[in-house]
């Protein structure tokens, strides 16, 4: 079985390589559900009731960079219209005021509107910095 963690990062990591996502859950004997995958489930839908805006109707980023190494864990990007998401795939909860450098993600300040960083779910704004100098993006959460 896998845990719900591991099925979240394959659900994300699938999205973010422009792929489909199947979850194969069969019943018991009885026709019911075993508790563990019900959990596992359940999470996943909590999880998409508050990101499914990066998950559904959304597009593969980039073929050279749909995902970023850290030191913390792996961020995935997909994209819709003109918003880019970076989902946050960490092993751990990130500290307070802590900020994270997207080295990947590059974006001419010059060319662009100041861009945003919202928390899906929560509607908490996170400030945005763009080195001038790299394009590379800087985001720090406020919590």
């Amino acid at each position: 079985y896998k845990t719900f963690d591991v099925v979240l990062e394959d659900l994300i990591r699938t999205i973010a390589f422009g792929g489909n996502f199947l979850l194969n859950i069969g019943p018991l004997a009885d026709g019911t559900l075993c508790p563990f995958d019900v959990t596992c489930l359940t999470g996943v839908g909590q999880w998409m009731s508050k990101n499914s805006a990066a998950i559904y109707g959304t597009r593969i980023l980039s073929t050279t960079h749909p995902c970023e190494s850290t030191l913390r864990g792996v961020i995935y990007f997909t994209r819709k219209e003109n918003i880019i998401y970076a989902i946050l795939a960490f092993r751990q909860p990130l500290a307070a005021n802590s900020e994270i450098q997207i080295k990947s993600l590059k974006l001419d300040k010059n060319s662009r509107d100041d861009p945003s960083a919202v928390i899906l779910g929560s509607g908490i704004d996170c400030k945005v910095e763009v080195d001038n100098a790299s394009g590379c993006v800087k985001v720090l959460f406020p919590f």
